[in-house]
């Protein structure tokens, strides 16, 4: 066949008209019109888009090296790693580019790739214009799309992280930066060392790739479909070296509006008409000097930081002492050097005097002076809204909010009503509230009791409450003194732990543990720490063998609070105790003879106060009765014994927790309580008090047991058939059950756990979101119940709820059963 000729030129232009024609015709169809120029702009915008959006693996681990600025700083420190990728460097051509050849756009616009690079990079075909391979004598035209492709090796990034910072929460680490976030911005402070956006040798390790990387992967991880792709500006710009406040807008539109409106503000703080001020930080070794000026806010510590001049001969000098303050924290912020008597330019603040991120303190230069002659802070979280009008609503979230855990409980719910599936997860009744206390609530409402009721509780709630506690705790107790009611007991703990606990307090618990215990900690400023029970040794071995079917069965009754670990924990900071006992998750049921003996070291130990939480109290099994640590000689006046009716009459709903306690501790519960709601649900707390009146002689707690029982026996004996290995509970809700030995679980099974690894990846997580999705089940893993992997009792440990339906129970059932193979 003879060779077709090429289209003559008058063809091709032919041709291409009718391809317009074509996609205009298709475009007023679907109500648009688009140009096929506009169209291949378009794509190659996109290209160009996606390109700027390199994705390589990332890694965290501690860092060790011994000149690192931030351990040298006294911060804790741990290096972010970048794997090499192939990056697409794209862009339009500049308007000064046009006409010039490649070769001389390398040469002069990209002068640190050599010539022989840009010679092999032409020849390999690295080098694109409008998608095609070009060599370097092309020469470049006016809007033309530029594509260079390179495999990329970054240098690590050393971050700054808090002393509490869980390793496994790092991969997110970049929400802990951001101060807060509207529909239109965001303010992050940002780290030293991190460059504003993807520059150089940074793209991946750069602030707003990492922002919007960890954004998109928090969206995957919980399948949230995310609406838009989070795009972020700099308003202004602060330099890789500089920490500081940043401010980010969420379009281009909303960037520019707010540079106006910053460079034109006239205030005494960020003034557009100042100049751009140039000097370098040193770190040094030693005291300040006392010089005139006064240094008091810095003086006397022992480091700090010194401005340093360029002289007529080259060098730098220190000039003068200055100390960098905290936006947020307050303090002032030191670093170290090393033995040397010349000074490092290390630490680079170029910065436009109205974008200063943290304020200069004991500096007319750099300092704002007010009418008062006093310095103010420049950038500040309180000065955002004096630089920014349209900023005034914009209020901080605090550190200790911003790192608080996800809760488990709710994305496991969410994802249980998302995916159709059963839900054992979450530990409420599904049976549904006795007839007897809805018609007691119906009552208290009809009879106008609608409106607050003193902070204490409700006069008839705590007097049956008195009459009902006073022979369990084998005292009278004053009902308006000794006991306080709360919306629910999560509250409860909220409340108790800011009466009775500092910042800088530490609280103990025996793990696994109700995950609030923790989180209300740290929501207060105080620490937490954990005391694994101990297992029985053979049980142990067999609950973790890796045999495909065990025979044994397990108890809570197999673990007993480890009161050596438990001493050896205790120091002059632990201020109060945890003890929960019917325990969630494990069901474990403290005998006295245990109590007694958890008393004799807390009496070595007299100012530990101890958390009885008693929640589970009515929920005992196997003719076991609950004890009580209160009810100990000399514990009572130490013990707060912390209870809910919302679990006890199955009405978790009406958020109904109470406390009974010594009238010293429980008059400052009380205050705390009465900052946030005031007071109790009142027609609940009236309706509460009849239906306790009653329970004590309609058999009502007798037939709860039975029923828990009962449901309890029917899931554990089913998990026991099909090898879930249950841990079945003498009391509570609960039961855990260690699934490693399903082929369900096979995939997870070698999961390896590393300090950097998070917790939504572990085996029982993975193990969890695989059953909701796949097998329309969920459950809890119990990561979250204990301070660290290595206290896990095993890596695929899953929490179920019983307190359900007898429906529910059949439906989880038949899961359970099809999981077999």
């Amino acid at each position: 066949m003879a060779d077709v000729p090429p289209p003559s030129k008058k063809q091709r232009r032919k041709q291409e008209k009718a391809r317009w024609l074509a996609e205009r015709k298709a475009a007023q169809q679907v109500g648009g019109i688009v140009s096929s120029k506009r169209k291949r702009r378009n794509q190659r915008q996109s290209q160009a888009t996606a390109s700027a959006s390199p994705s390589a693996a990332v890694h965290y681990e501690a860092c060790t090296s011994a000149t690192c600025d931030n351990r040298l700083a006294g911060s804790h420190c741990v290096v972010r790693s970048i794997e090499p990728y192939v990056h697409r460097f794209a862009l339009f051509a500049k308007g000064r580019w046009a006409g010039r050849s490649l070769r001389e756009l390398f040469a002069s616009e990209f002068p640190t790739l050599s010539t022989d690079y840009c010679v092999q990079a032409a020849q390999l075909g690295l080098i694109r214009v409008n998608g095609e391979v070009a060599d370097l004598d092309t020469v470049i035209k006016g809007g033309d799309f530029f594509e260079h492709i390179k495999h990329r090796h970054e240098p690590n990034m050393h971050l700054p992280v808090e002393d509490s910072t869980e390793v496994s929460t790092l991969k997110s680490l970049s929400k802990t930066w951001i101060h807060f976030e509207t529909d239109e911005l965001m303010v992050v402070d940002k780290p030293s060392g991190i460059p504003v956006h993807p520059t150089g040798s940074f793209q991946l390790n750069s602030l707003t790739h990492m922002l919007q990387h960890d954004r998109r992967e928090a969206t995957v991880e919980k399948e949230v479909e995310e609406t838009e792709t989070l795009e972020l500006f700099p308003v202004h710009r602060l330099d890789r070296l500089t920490s500081g406040l940043l401010i980010l807008a969420k379009s281009a539109d909303k960037a520019r509006s707010l540079t106006a409106e910053l460079t034109a503000t006239s205030s005494d703080v960020g003034a557009g008409s100042r100049s751009v001020q140039k000097y370098y930080v040193a770190r040094v070794k030693g005291e300040f000097p006392d010089t005139e000026g006064g240094f008091a806010a810095v003086k006397g510590l022992n480091s700090g930081l010194v401005k340093i001049d360029s002289a007529s001969d080259g060098f730098w000098r220190v000039t003068a002492p200055i100390g960098l303050m905290s936006p947020r924290q307050g303090h002032v912020r030191c670093v170290i050097e090393a033995e040397d008597s010349k000074p490092w330019r290390t630490h680079q603040i170029r910065v436009h005097l109205q974008h200063l991120g943290f304020p200069i303190v004991n500096d007319p230069m750099y300092g704002s002076v007010n009418e008062e002659k006093t310095l103010e802070p420049m950038l500040s979280l309180s000065k955002l809204p004096t630089v920014l009008p349209s900023l005034r609503h914009v209020r901080s979230i605090s550190q200790r909010v911003r790192t608080l855990p996800d809760n488990v409980f709710a994305e496991f719910s969410a994802l249980a009503a998302q995916h159709g599936a059963v839900n054992l997860g979450q530990g409420f009744p599904s049976f549904g509230t006795p007839q007897f206390v809805q018609q007691a609530a119906i009552d208290a409402i009809t009879d106008g009791n609608n409106q607050y009721t003193r902070p204490g509780g409700h006069p008839s709630y705590v007097e049956t409450l008195a009459e009902m506690y006073s022979p369990l705790l084998n005292r009278e107790l004053n009902p308006m003194t000794e006991i306080v009611t709360f919306n629910g007991a999560q509250e409860g703990i909220a409340s108790i732990m800011a009466a009775v606990l500092e910042p800088g307090d530490e609280v103990l618990t025996f793990e696994p543990y109700f995950d609030a215990y923790v989180t209300v900690s740290q929501l207060h400023g105080v620490k937490s720490a954990g005391v694994p029970f101990r297992f029985d040794p053979a049980k142990r071995a067999a609950f973790l063998s890796e045999d495909a079917h065990v025979a044994e069965r397990f108890t809570s009754r197999d673990f007993q609070a480890d009161l050596e670990k438990l001493e050896a924990k205790l120091t002059p900071n632990t201020k109060m105790l945890v003890l929960n006992t019917p325990h969630n998750p494990m069901g474990k049921v403290f005998s006295k003879q245990e109590l007694e003996q958890l008393a004799r070291v807390l009496e070595r130990h007299p100012y530990v106060i101890v958390l009885a939480d008693e929640v589970y109290e009515f929920m005992t099994y196997d003719g076991l009765e609950h004890e009580r640590i209160a009810a100990l000689p000399g514990f009572f006046d130490r013990t707060i014994s912390l209870f809910s009716a919302g679990k006890t009459f199955s009405c978790t709903g009406w958020r109904a927790g109470y406390a009974v306690g010594p009238a010293h501790l429980v008059g400052g519960i009380t205050k705390a309580h009465s900052t946030v709601p005031f007071c109790g649900t009142t027609p609940f707390e009236v309706a509460l008090a009849s239906a306790f009146q009653q329970a004590k002689h309609n058999g009502y707690y007798d037939e709860l047991r039975e029923t828990l029982q009962t449901k309890r026996n029917r899931l554990c004996d089913a998990l026991q058939a099909y090898n879930w290995r249950p841990i079945v509970p003498e009391g509570g809700y609960f039961v855990c059950c260690n699934v490693q030995g399903l082929p369900f679980y096979d995939e997870f099974r070698d999961i390896e756990i590393t300090p950097d690894t998070p917790k939504t990846e572990f085996p029982d997580y993975q193990f969890a979101y695989k059953l909701v999705k796949a097998g329309h089940l969920a459950v809890i893993p119990t990561s979250p119940f204990f301070s660290g992997p290595e206290n896990r009792l095993a890596p695929g440990v899953v929490r179920l709820a019983f307190c359900k339906d007898d429906k529910t129970l059949d439906d989880s059932i038949r899961v359970i059963e099809s999981l077999k193979n």
